[in-house]
């Protein structure tokens, strides 16, 4: 039953995933890539 109300609500909600969180996902990856970039930065100056 509980999977029924999901499948519905998803065949309800017309706008797909990446256009309503789009800016989640921007966001979200510039995060990750500075994360990355600062800790590589920080071990070529401590080694």
């Amino acid at each position: 039953m509980v999977l029924d109300l999901v499948l519905i609500g998803l065949a309800i909600n017309v706008d797909p995933w990446p256009a309503a969180h789009q800016d989640q996902a921007v966001v979200g990856l510039s995060l990750l890539l500075g994360l990355y970039l600062v800790g590589k930065s920080i071990y070529q100056l401590t080694t």
